[in-house]
């Protein structure tokens, strides 16, 4: 009989660590357990249909696994170790009925683990992720500046960890649904992977490789803040990375801590029958709030303008250069930008919102530089926030 171990996540607990050690260690692994890894092809044989040109549909109902990689998934006759987290957003319990009934033709012993993670910590962190470039999760969230957005009724179906995990349970029972908790005072050895090493029986003592060199930490405020920004433009040109080569590596984005205690009190019921539903008397999630200031620090002030800007500046001109367009018989920025700039190295500025435009315009014109148009100077974000 034909063992699968499929982990699905969640988005933003460590998935990553654990892919980039399994490419190095899959080996390694399938010596000790017998699971042969498949690592991640999602260029070729991507593992959900996203639905994202249907935004309402994907909000609503979730993604679609795909058959295809599915069929991947079960091809051979080797036992098999599953690592994809984008699994996490086929939350339809139909979906999910259909994924497995796929996935029981090729395996006997299908196993579920699934990290979770407190939803505040989730939802900043994972909002965060969604200013990289136009990923499902921007499609699922939206894109404005903020650390978190407003919140939506279907930012549930993605937060309510029972309702999200109760299809699997229903189809497989608790002893084959392992849920974790993403928090490193309650992982294995402090870590993610160490702490997934265990649940297969891997002893971390005695890996050739270190479980601990691998992370994907986050951005920072500006490159966040300027990522949601640049996906209200359309057909975006320059990936997120590359704009945060030319601004400051600062704190991330974080939110009130009273704030973060409504988003937790908004699944206090769930997450009380998530631990009940696996046997657990005690709460699911640590109460310890401590680590959030007592006031948002999502809004600019003026130095992170000022370098924000200087960053751009800096950018448009190299990506002018690449492009081959002249940029020396007009200004880089537009004088509205250039006044704001004075203004943010005098240690003022204007609204959120008309910081916001301003900066909005810079990344159209940047994005026009990009697609190589000489007529960037008329180029303007489609539309205000």
């Amino acid at each position: 009989m034909r063992r699968l171990v499929l982990h699905i996540g969640s988005h933003k607990t460590g998935t990553t660590s654990i892919q980039r050690f399994l490419d190095v260690a899959g080996d390694e692994v399938f010596a000790r357990t017998g699971l042969r890894y498949v690592p991640l092809q999602r260029r070729t044989i991507a593992p959900i249909d996203p639905r994202a040109g249907d935004p309402e549909t994907l909000r609503r109902a979730g993604a679609i696994a795909r058959d295809e990689y599915l069929e991947h998934v079960c091809r051979g006759d080797a036992d098999r170790l599953v690592v994809e987290e984008d699994l996490s957003w086929v939350f339809e319990p139909s979906q999910i009925d259909a994924m497995l009934g796929r996935l029981h033709a090729g395996f006997g012993d299908i196993r579920i683990i699934a990290y979770v993670r407190r939803q505040d910590q989730h939802l900043v962190s994972h909002y965060q992720q969604g200013s990289r470039f136009p990923l499902t999760t921007a499609v699922f969230y939206g894109s404005q500046p903020t650390a978190i957005p407003a919140h939506a009724a279907h930012h549930d179906r993605y937060l309510d960890y029972h309702a999200r995990l109760l299809p699997y349970v229903a189809q497989l029972g608790t002893d084959r649904v392992t849920v974790r908790v993403f928090d490193r005072e309650r992982l294995e050895g402090g870590g993610v992977v160490t702490d997934f090493l265990a649940l297969l029986g891997v002893d971390r003592a005695r890996s050739a490789i270190d479980p601990d060199s691998f992370d994907n930490e986050s951005f920072g405020k500006t490159t966040a803040k300027l990522g949601h920004l640049y996906n209200l433009i359309p057909d975006r040109q320059i990936p997120s990375k590359r704009i945060a080569k030319f601004v400051p590596d600062d704190p991330k984005l974080t939110i009130a801590r009273r704030d973060a205690m409504a988003i937790v009190g908004r699944y206090a019921d769930s997450n009380r029958h998530l631990a009940t539903l696996f046997g657990s008397s005690q709460p699911m999630f640590s109460s310890d709030f401590s680590g959030y200031p007592d006031d948002a620090t999502s809004d600019w002030n003026a130095d992170e303008v000022a370098l924000a800007l200087g960053g751009l500046r800096r950018l448009m001109r190299a990506r002018a250069k690449w492009s081959g367009i002249d940029v020396e018989a007009a200004p880089v920025l537009p004088e509205a930008v250039r006044a704001l700039r004075r203004q943010a190295q005098r240690g003022t500025i204007p609204s959120e919102d008309e910081v916001n435009d301003l900066l909005l315009l810079v990344l159209a014109r940047l994005n026009a530089i990009e697609l190589g148009r000489q007529d960037r100077a008329d180029a303007a974000p489609i539309r205000s926030i």
